[in-house]
């Protein structure tokens, strides 16, 4: 649980080394005291049985040493050294030693994340300064990408979307369609990811129910009027006010 935890939270997550940190510490004694004294090693190793789990301490050494080694940046990992007692393992209580670890992890955990949240509420605040529609976007960009992480690669079906926008575009629309859970919406952000590198595509995506301004039909196609407004320099643009729920719309758009 906690290695799947890791997996999710550092390894697979957007900007690691931006929003996450590794409090690594190393006991230096573990081995000798894992021959010795079970009852106290058991809470800081794996066991199978009487002896040492070789797979387990393998699996967590590549994880350490390897994957998130690789994965965080130095200023991210803050690692600590301590010994344990071998009657009572890590005692700030009765060893100065483990008093002043401990003293000195919570110091650092809380001066990491406190820089870390007030960094988070600089930007938001930034954001906020911003258009609305600038943040949806980001938003709905950054869902693509984590999209697209998921996506399994179906060329046969991307080359198609990839021929539709080839041709002229006085033609029906293209739908996507299929089961729940077929795919549908990965195969979508990773068009869209490929659209990006034409500059004679815009692309205008939303991906419905994700964000508070793509939760109800109105504010949806408020902001996809304004994103267009933008991209074609007609912006800011008029945009009808619209009183009821019942929404009479036309479109007829180019790209």
């Amino acid at each position: 649980m906690t290695e799947d935890e890791i997996h999710k939270g550092i390894l697979k997550t957007h900007s690691p080394n931006k929003h996450c940190f590794w409090f690594r510490r190393n006991i230096d004694n573990l081995s000798e005291v894992a021959g010795n004294f079970k009852d106290i090693s058991e809470s800081y190793i794996d066991f199978s049985g009487d002896d040492v789990d070789a797979e387990a301490t393998g699996l967590l050494k590549v994880l350490k040493d390897e994957r998130l080694q690789q994965t965080l940046q130095p200023d991210r990992i803050l690692k600590s050294n301590v010994k344990l007692d071998p009657e009572k393992g890590i005692d700030p209580t009765s060893c100065s030693e483990h008093e002043k670890y401990i003293k000195n992890l919570c110091t650092d955990f809380q001066e990491k994340l406190t820089e870390n949240i007030l960094q988070g509420i600089r930007e938001r605040e930034t954001i906020d300064i911003m258009d609305p529609l600038y943040e949806e976007i980001f938003q709905q960009t950054a869902i693509c990408q984590e999209k697209c992480e998921n996506f399994q690669y179906r060329g046969q079906e991307l080359n198609a979307i990839e021929e539709y926008l080839n041709t002229p575009s006085n033609q029906s629309p293209l739908v996507v369609y299929g089961q729940s859970g077929s795919g549908k919406t990965s195969l979508v952000a990773m068009a869209a990811r490929r659209c990006n590198g034409n500059e004679r595509r815009a692309v205008v995506m939303r991906f419905l129910g994700t964000t508070q301004r793509s939760c109800n039909i109105r504010t949806v196609l408020i902001s996809l009027c304004q994103q267009i407004c933008k991209i074609y320099e007609n912006y800011p643009c008029t945009i009808p006010k619209v009183s009821t729920l019942k929404l009479s719309l036309s479109f007829s758009v180019q790209f």
